[in-house]
């Protein structure tokens, strides 16, 4: 009888595992090549410019001009970031552009090719390097390694070309409008005035690397002597809150005015802690501010505090009294409480009553006024007011906020003394926070929240764009 012979197969699911295992192999030889080795440099306007794109959950767009700081921006949400980094500017170049009135604009202009053939070429560069990953991947997974070298070639490619098309279905240039900025604080102001902070020519920009070429002009501006303001007809009040008796804070506020060249300075409160009369010796580095300072009491200024910040002259106290500043009608209303003294008074029923007594007082005195913004100490205060104004800046909270209830945003902000005594010294984990309401005649269109760490002066800055509805409501 002849012997039977039975062949044993591969099971279609082994070759299928051995197959995803060549081909994840091969995912992060490419990825990994191209993001070690696809960098490129090369000529975007007066300067030179390294472009760099890595694998990252984040998605984000980061520009960076050492030491002036960068911009980072949520453009898309493929899992990738490019970095462009300007790695040396022609100060000659800009120099000569600086004094022929040349802006921001262009120089994104004269920029707009060399951006162009620098993709081109970053691009190229990729998908080279991703090729070169992905065959070395899958030719040391595979068992045949000219096969697996082969998958992985192919598979790099398809990675690289997936994710630009992934970028190029979703990049969203008006993310740059709402970027973010860090660095030291001397550069913050041009970084945003540069370019950034004019919101309405911005919209203008939809192409891919117009979008890019703009934002690389911004960095270019800041080295540029000649003063250049965002636009005409801007109006920026810096809204600070919760100073609570720190010198260095006050110092902040007015760096903060002179850089971002602020018109006016509305204090939501808590000047003081403790209310005690020492304190007030504080309020004399207000007489150093050269702006108008608006000001309404929060629940740590006792009766002392609010008298003494009512007799310097460039304070206005408000108290249901408008000032306009640029064509921005601004209102306001103390406190009605004071809990320095006892903490836990906060909730108690008594204060309760005052806070319900005052909003009726608000309710009925807003019937007559036109005002764009109302300041207040504590959020509770404007709940008189919500539907009946656009804008209510508070504080109280040590949180930088922003909400929208029936039309009306509210904005509250962090301590701006860092909470207080305590965080004199550069290691207090608490930031400065402030932010800049950013008007176009009588309508806010950004809120800039800034954020200072310590006293070695390094920022962050965060922009929010405000916009109206059909039925006039406002949202951030």
């Amino acid at each position: 009888m002849s012997p039977v012979v039975t062949r044993v197969r591969s099971l279609p699911w082994a070759r299928i595992g051995r197959t995803a295992i060549v081909i994840a192999a091969a995912v992060v030889g490419s990825l990994t090549a191209a993001s070690a080795f696809g960098a490129v440099t090369g000529k975007v306007g007066p300067g030179q410019v390294e472009m760099r794109t890595t694998f990252d959950p984040r998605g984000e767009t980061i520009l960076e001009a050492a030491p002036i700081g960068r911009m980072r921006a949520d453009t898309h949400t493929a899992p990738i970031s490019t970095r462009m980094r300007v790695e040396s500017i022609d100060l000659a170049a800009l120099e000569r552009l600086g004094a022929k009135g040349v802006g921001a604009s262009t120089v994104a202009d004269e920029a707009r090719g060399d951006a162009v053939s620098l993709a081109r070429t970053h691009a190229a560069k990729l998908a080279f390097m991703a090729a070169i990953g992905g065959a070395i991947g899958g030719g040391l997974a595979a068992r045949t390694r000219w096969k697996g070298a082969l998958i992985g070639m192919g598979t790099g490619l398809a990675v690289v070309g997936a994710l630009g098309l992934w970028i190029a279905r979703d990049w969203d240039p008006d993310a740059f409008g709402n970027g973010r900025y860090e660095g030291p604080i001397a550069s913050a102001p041009h970084l945003l005035d540069a370019g950034v902070a004019n919101l309405t020519e911005f919209d203008a920009v939809r192409d891919r690397i117009g979008a890019l070429s703009e934002r690389i002009a911004s960095l270019y501006q800041v080295s540029i002597t000649e003063d250049v303001r965002a636009s005409d007809g801007e109006t920026v009040i810096l809204h600070v809150s919760d100073l609570h008796s720190n010198p260095i804070g006050l110092e902040l506020v007015n760096t903060l005015a002179e850089q971002f060249d602020a018109d006016a300075i509305l204090d939501t409160g808590d000047l003081t802690s403790f209310g005690v009369a020492v304190e007030a010796n504080v309020i004399n580095l207000i007489d150093d501010i050269g702006v108008p300072y608006l000001w309404v009491a929060g629940n740590h200024d006792a009766l002392a505090i609010r008298t003494a910040m009512q007799g310097l002259s460039g304070v206005t106290a408000l108290d249901g009294n408008v000032v306009t500043i640029g064509q921005v009608r601004i209102t306001g209303w103390p406190d009605p409480t004071f809990t320095a003294d006892d903490p836990d008074a906060t909730a108690s029923e008594a204060n309760d009553q005052k806070y319900d007594g005052q909003q009726a007082r608000i309710a009925s005195e807003l019937e007559r006024l036109d005002v764009d913004l109302v300041a207040v100490h504590n959020p509770r205060q404007a709940d008189a007011v919500l539907g009946l104004v656009d804008t209510v800046a508070a504080g109280h909270t040590h949180k930088t906020t922003a909400t929208a209830t029936d039309g009306t945003l509210v904005l509250t902000v962090g301590s701006t003394g860092a909470t207080g005594l305590g965080s004199l010294t550069i290691e207090a984990d608490k930031p400065y926070e402030a932010e800049l309401l950013r008007y176009r005649g009588s309508e806010l269109v950004a809120v800039d929240v800034v954020r200072v760490f310590g006293v070695d002066g390094n920022f962050s800055i965060e922009r929010f764009r405000v916009t109206r509805d059909a039925n006039g409501d406002l949202s951030i």
